[in-house]
């Protein structure tokens, strides 16, 4: 099997830019955004991604369906690349599929502890629809270990997600809900935009 996360530092010491990010990365649907692209959304919240983008910091973006939460995410990263002073390389995962991988490790022969480094340790974890995931007590112990680790150590963490923190509280561990009410958080209150804009919001 091909280890993904040694993909990742190779191509991490290869190049750290904003193409390869979105090559390699990003999801087709999103593989062109960037904050012009986010017309729809209120001006305050361009103004916090062109402000985030040149210092990155823990956010929470919570919201309901197609409100654009997913969309803005990427294109603060493509300002980011642009923007920020610091190389940055950030990695990206929907929570069902981050779960999968999770899952995985657990199952392997020398256990989890690498694959939660790993993520622990990323410059930037980008975790998209956070509380789609399968419940179980294994990925609060997981998630707790790579949200925490960051959190102590004061890496920017960046999460999507459809409910609000006393929710993912239920869901996933209040611990973890507790922490991350210290972290931006960014309401997406407006109506669902692909009825506006199909096919190119999430």
């Amino acid at each position: 099997m091909v280890d993904q996360s040694q993909i990742s530092l190779e191509i991490k010491d290869a190049q750290i830019d904003e193409k390869t990010f979105f090559k390699y990365q990003v999801p087709a649907k999103y593989a062109d955004v960037s904050v012009e692209t986010c017309n729809l959304q209120p001006a305050e919240n361009i103004a916090f991604a062109k402000a985030w983008a040149k210092n990155p910091f823990s956010t929470v973006f919570i919201g309901g369906y197609g409100t654009g939460k997913t969309h803005l995410a990427f294109a603060m990263l493509r300002e980011m690349f642009r923007y920020c002073p610091h190389k940055i390389w950030p990695r990206y995962f929907t929570s069902p599929n981050l779960d999968a991988q999770l899952l995985q490790a657990v199952k392997s022969e020398d256990g989890d502890a690498h694959k939660l480094k790993d993520l622990g340790q990323q410059d930037l974890l980008f975790i998209d629809d956070l509380g789609r995931e399968t419940k179980s007590e294994r990925l609060k112990r997981q998630y707790f270990e790579i949200l925490n680790f960051r959190y102590v150590n004061n890496l920017p963490t960046l999460l999507t997600s459809n409910f609000h923190l006393d929710k993912l509280g239920d869901l996933l561990d209040g611990a973890i809900a507790s922490r991350m009410q210290e972290w931006a958080i960014i309401e997406f209150n407006g109506p669902d935009l692909r009825i506006f804009k199909p096919n190119s919001i999430k």
